[in-house]
């Protein structure tokens, strides 16, 4: 029963390893309001670059009591980030490279003013295959989330398609790094099957001895 309990433990070990470890990039490092801070940004093993290296390509709306911009910010207590340069493409992706999933991110538009405006979201898969989409920011002030749930992508890119100002704030981002990056293995599997029916010989065997 020994060699059981610890080969379960193993078994648990190995599935642990694949267990997915999401993130969320918030741009909380630095609550101040501020151009730049490099482009690409980079939190949480991510990156979001624009395509428009204007000002370091990047707004921070920040936290500052009485500043102008924070005034604006649809995070009261946070940061959100902007593009710097109307109707540029924003995109993500891992450092480094790699697969990851792209859950949900929060928008709104870019004085927090509760302006509508359409966004469009292009996802690349690992695979090279892509998925266009289109959604609508409602005329609503604060962030709202968009959840799409997009699985082993290599990058994610939107541009804001309101006319004039597209322009976004974003924030919460919610992905996933370790997307089928860790596969279990066949053999594993193997093992796993076989130690359920070694459980459950063992269980006969202690049955039959009662």
């Amino acid at each position: 029963m020994k060699k059981i309990f610890c080969s379960a433990v193993l078994f648990s070990t190995l599935f642990g390893m694949n267990a997915t470890q999401a993130a969320v990039i918030d741009f909380d490092v630095d609550l101040s309001s501020h151009f730049g801070n490099g482009n690409p940004y980079q939190e949480d093993g991510f990156q979001i670059s624009n395509s428009k290296n204007n000002h370091d390509g990047l707004v921070f709306w920040g936290n500052d009591i009485g500043n102008w911009w924070s005034q604006h910010n649809a995070d009261p207590g946070g940061n959100t980030l902007s593009h710097n340069y109307g109707g540029s493409t924003m995109t993500l992706t891992k450092i480094g490279g790699g697969l990851f999933d792209f859950n949900s991110i929060d928008l709104a538009d870019i004085y927090n003013n509760g302006v509508e405006e359409d966004v469009q979201f292009n996802f690349l898969f690992g695979d090279s295959s892509t998925l266009q989409t289109t959604v609508t920011l409602d005329n609503l002030v604060g962030l709202q989330t968009f959840t799409f749930n997009q699985f082993g992508l290599s990058q994610v890119s939107w541009t804001p398609l309101t006319t004039p100002g597209p322009f976004l704030q974003l924030d919460n981002i919610v992905v996933d790094a370790s997307v089928s990056q860790v596969p279990v293995p066949a053999a594993v599997w193997l093992f796993g099957s076989g130690l359920v029916g070694l459980l459950g010989f063992n269980r006969k065997h202690a049955q039959a001895a009662a």
